[in-house]
C-alpha cells in the first residue's frame, strides 16, 4: 500500500522510485496499479502504467479487461499494452483505436503499431 501511494508523491523520484519496486514486487501488485491507471490525474496514471509495463505480461489479461471502449483508464491500458509489446493485445487495440475518444483512438493507434513490431 505505501508503494501504491508513492506513486501520488510530487517528487517524481519518489515516484520512479516506488515504480521499480512495483514492477519487482510483480503480479500481486497489478489490482492495486489497475485502480491508479484509471485515475483522471494523468500522472498517477502515467506511473501506474510503467509499474504495469515493468511487470510485463503477468498484467495484460486485467489491462485487456480495462482497455475497451467506454471504460476508465482505456487510454492508459492501451499505452501500457503497446508498451509491454504482447500480441494478445492485439484486437483490443484495433477495437479501442475507432473510439470516439480521440486521445483512446490515437493511444490504441499507437499501442497496436508497437504491438506488431513486437
Amino acid at each position: 500500500a505505501p508503494l501504491v501511494t508513492a506513486l501520488s508523491d510530487t517528487d517524481g523520484t519518489v515516484a520512479q522510485n516506488a515504480v521499480t519496486a512495483l514492477g519487482r514486487i510483480g503480479e500481486p501488485a497489478v489490482a492495486p496499479l489497475m485502480t491508479l491507471l484509471q485515475s483522471p490525474d494523468d500522472r498517477v496514471a502515467y506511473y501506474a502504467s510503467q509499474a504495469l509495463t515493468a511487470i510485463g505480461r503477468p498484467a495484460v489479461d486485467t489491462l485487456l479487461a480495462t482497455a475497451q471502449n467506454g471504460k476508465a483508464g482505456a487510454r492508459w491500458a492501451a499505452i501500457t499494452l503497446g508498451e509491454i509489446g504482447d500480441s494478445r493485445a492485439t484486437e483490443a487495440l484495433q477495437a479501442l483505436s475507432q473510439s470516439p475518444d480521440a486521445d483512446t483512438a490515437f493511444a490504441a493507434g499507437a499501442a497496436l503499431a508497437k504491438v506488431r513490431r513486437s
